[in-house]
């Protein structure tokens, strides 16, 4: 039988790490109420858990995660304010208690997502976030002292709502996985360079794809360094609307798409998909 804990409400998330030292998994969840707090539930290691604990928060929180970020050795939490379009931190102080940082970063529309990853291959714990309306990934680079420089963001799909980090192809570099909520599809990724300040991803120059402009009105260009086998567009809903084959540079015509997003999926010879990426129209007003 499952034990039942009660707390503020409209809980959209949860995390679990050991926030008061004690070696047993504790439990932090947000409350989608006002005012706003944290439910932290104390674990005892039997797989009972004290009454929710409330720590109060600036704003909403929509989703929770946890990490040391200023290397005290003790649990941290991220909290995304998808109201407000921020990120803060909540710095433990080893007893289950939390002091929220003065700091508040902002980052894209509604942060629906946060995961820990090592960006740029330096030791430190940096922050990934997911923005589902303004469709994109916004990195905070952590200093390992509470504290993170601005966001930076790349584009992502259409409703990123997720992603995880790891080395995907073995190159010893952080890559992230990002899930699109609309597209449904998984987009990686990959070999995140060593200042992601002037370019977060690194590219295969032999295998690069430039496509231009985008947003567009009419037109777009398709540049590669190799010969394309297809060009696929779909829509929002996944349908395919328009292909194109064989080509390494050349103008697509778009201008029979009505307005709004596209997923555009471009296969070379020997690769099912070499990459993937979205395709913003603009009105032709």
């Amino acid at each position: 039988m499952a034990a039942t804990y009660f707390s503020g409400g409209a809980i959209e998330s949860i995390t679990s790490a050991d926030f008061d030292g004690d070696t047993f998994l504790d439990l932090a969840a947000p409350n989608w109420t006002l005012p706003a707090t944290i439910s932290v539930l104390m674990g005892s290691g039997t797989g009972l858990f004290s009454q929710p604990i409330s720590v109060p928060v600036n704003t909403i929180v929509g989703h929770l995660s946890h990490g040391d970020f200023n290397g005290d050795m003790m649990e941290d939490l991220i909290a995304c304010h998808t109201l407000s379009k921020t990120v803060s931190f909540l710095l433990g102080i080893g007893t289950g208690s939390f002091v929220q940082s003065g700091t508040s970063y902002t980052v894209g529309d509604w942060p629906k997502f946060s995961s820990i990853a090592d960006v740029d291959n330096d030791g430190k714990s940096d922050l990934a976030v997911c923005n589902y309306y303004s469709q994109d990934i916004s990195i905070l680079l952590g200093m390992n002292t509470g504290s993170f420089q601005p966001a930076i963001s790349f584009s992502a799909g259409l409703r990123p709502v997720s992603l995880c980090s790891g080395d995907f192809n073995g190159d010893a570099k952080t890559d992230l996985a990002v899930v699109d909520y609309t597209l449904n599809c998984t987009e990686v990724f990959l070999s995140c360079v060593a200042n992601p300040t002037t370019s977060i991803f690194e590219s295969d120059k032999d295998n690069e794809i430039k496509i231009f402009p985008n947003p567009s009105q009419n037109n777009i260009f398709i540049k590669s360094h190799s010969e394309i086998s297809a060009i696929k567009i779909y829509n929002a809903y996944g349908i395919l609307v328009k292909t194109k084959f064989k080509h390494t540079e050349e103008e697509l015509d778009i201008s029979d798409l009505p307005d709004g997003c596209y997923l555009i999926k471009i296969e070379k010879e020997g690769d099912k998909l070499l990459k993937e990426t979205l395709h913003i129209k603009m009105s032709r007003d």
